[in-house]
């Protein structure tokens, strides 16, 4: 599988997460409720996720509303780097 990852919008910020092996194995079945779990789980007290888009191989999990997805596209398209990605 060479496409493993998360992107989030939150209250404070944005960025991607890159999954591994065990993030995968710690989220089961990749489905929108088994993600929003698994980063629940693993946010930082600063950390305030509003919604996610992942993917996992053939499974697109799509943004839950259109102003997060909005949100995503209109800033990054105005970086001149990548979000920022976190791989652990």
């Amino acid at each position: 599988m060479d496409r493993q990852y998360i992107e989030v919008v939150g209250g404070i910020g944005m960025y991607r997460h890159n999954l591994n092996q065990a993030d995968l194995r710690s989220i089961g079945e990749f489905t929108r409720w088994r993600v929003a779990q698994w980063l629940y789980d693993h946010q930082g007290p600063e950390d305030s996720m509003e919604d996610f888009h992942a993917v996992c191989g053939d499974i697109d999990i799509p943004w839950d509303t259109e102003a997060a997805r909005s949100v995503w596209n209109g800033v990054r398209g105005s970086w001149d780097i990548e979000p920022r990605e976190i791989s652990r």
